[in-house]
């Protein structure tokens, strides 16, 4: 997907979570229309009258079946002879909000009355003045309409399967076709950005009267970007639950990159740069992850690989009560050598999920009462583990890669990236007198592989004398018990 393409579609999507409108473009040999896209939840007054006001004054709600089943809002007619096969159900209001039903108000409420299960057949007329549209399950994969547009843009936000859609129509009662689109953006100083079928304009916030409105995409670039960059299309939509505000497959939205750069590395022999990405965790906002990207990533396969969580005491301080510097040193080597290669180091899961000043906590519970780390973190009131690794998975979607060959002995960072793992490479422990315990409880209680660079201990300072490098290039080698 062309990167500026990505941008835009990425722009739309956080422009869309944040409740402002987008326009979506449909293909120029299909209506040649664009429709006002707003979620139910971000929709207000004045946005509704807006879209009444520059469109044909139709506007439809987007949603999926088991909505529409649930308020008792069947289909429009059984015999559907629409040259687009445009599902419509029978139009509504929800009658304990509305009046007349017709107003922008009205209209709103009857909107966001979609988003709440609670809501009964009862509390829906038929007909009414707001006309539902019933997305295909498989959104844009099955028909590349606007309602799958808009369905999907749910999805890709994490917001509840409701949209408000209206098309577009010019002071003259025509339909605005692309050309009537861009003129409409540079009138309403509405920021454009993205692929090559339309005119970047000047974003800056001065220039933006209505700020409510904020991209301009096609169904197109949004059903590839939604085909190459996120799990929609790979998994079926959980059972809807009974609840006021939900997200419909109980996925977090796609991940947000915060930031990026270029960074030039010291100690690496053959990498003079890396790209850096931050991004902003989605299951838990306070994560980070720390993407570190060497060569050209995206449509690629078999791309090494790790996952690693934070550890001050070992990768800054050096600590031998873990191996988790010595991992993190062992994979940068790795990704000197590669052409390709990603780091993702999450800032957040000191200590398995637990912080620092817990993490210190246990280290005291470890050497006063003999508690291993599953027991510690247990006395402390935590899990055994408390990090998950989900954001991984899709920070490595954002990033376009196709599968990867991941440096892990952890089957939870395989189990979480899924189909992309196409290869699990072994990570070699150097045990030593402080962390013997430590790769121990890992072994017997986390089920980790347990691959030892050295077979026995080295000096009192934790130093090893390396005995044997016996099948390193295979992934190590592997012993049943961690040490004689």
């Amino acid at each position: 997907m062309d990167p500026q393409d990505r941008a835009n579609v990425e722009g739309a999507i956080n422009a869309f979570r944040e409740g402002k409108m987008v326009m979506v473009m449909d293909r120029l040999d299909r209506e040649n229309e664009c429709d006002f896209m707003i979620s139910a939840r971000g929709c207000t007054k004045q946005d509704m009258a807006f879209m009444i006001r520059y469109s044909t004054g139709i506007v439809c709600i987007v949603t999926d079946k088991k909505r529409l089943d649930t308020f008792g809002l069947h289909v429009a007619t059984p015999n559907n002879t629409d040259s687009n096969g445009t599902n419509f159900h029978v139009a509504t209001d929800h009658i304990p909000t509305t009046t007349t039903g017709v107003s922008a108000q009205d209209r709103v409420n009857t909107l966001k009355a979609f988003m709440d299960l609670n809501n009964s057949a009862e509390d829906f007329s038929k007909p009414g003045h707001m006309f539902p549209l019933c997305a295909r399950p498989g959104g844009l994969t099955e028909r590349d309409g606007h309602t799958e547009s808009a369905y999907d843009l749910c999805r890709l936000a994490g917001v509840e399967t409701v949209a408000g859609i209206a098309e577009m129509m010019d002071d003259e009662g025509e339909m605005m076709r692309l050309e009537d689109c861009k003129a409409f953006a540079r009138d309403h100083q509405i920021p454009l950005s993205g692929s090559d079928r339309f005119k970047e304009a000047d974003e800056s916030p001065s220039r933006t009267r209505l700020a409510k409105i904020k991209k301009l995409i096609t169904t197109v670039s949004l059903k590839e970007y939604a085909t190459q960059y996120s799990d929609i299309y790979n998994t079926h939509p959980d059972e809807v639950t009974n609840t006021t505000t939900i997200v419909e497959d109980n996925r977090p939205p796609p991940i947000e990159m915060l930031s990026s750069c270029r960074v030039p590395l010291h100690h690496l022999r053959y990498t003079s740069h890396c790209d850096l990405r931050v991004y902003r965790g989605c299951s838990d906002p306070s994560l980070e992850i720390v993407t570190l990207i060497k060569g050209n990533v995206d449509g690629e396969s078999d791309v090494p690989v790790r996952v690693h969580s934070e550890c001050f005491t070992g990768d800054v301080l050096r600590s031998m009560k873990c191996d988790c510097g010595d991992q993190l040193l062992d994979f940068l080597v790795t990704l000197d050598e590669e052409e390709r290669a990603v780091l993702l180091y999450i800032r957040g899961h000191e200590g398995r999920g637990i912080g620092l000043a817990n993490k210190i906590k246990a280290y005291n519970l470890q050497d006063e009462d003999g508690l291993d780390t599953v027991e510690s973190n247990l006395k402390l009131g935590y899990a055994p583990d408390c990090r998950e690794f989900a954001d991984a998975r899709r920070a490595l979607k954002h990033l376009g890669i196709r599968s990867v060959m991941l440096y892990t002995n952890n089957p939870a960072k395989v189990a979480a990236l899924g189909e992309l793992v196409s290869e699990v490479r072994a990570v070699p422990a150097r045990p030593n007198r402080n962390n013997i315990d430590y790769l121990r409880t890992k072994q017997v209680k986390f089920n980790h592989l347990t691959v030892l660079r050295s077979p026995r201990y080295g000096s009192e300072s934790g130093e090893l004398s390396p005995v044997t490098t016996a099948g390193e290039d295979e992934s190590g080698y592997f012993y049943n018990e961690l040490m004689d």
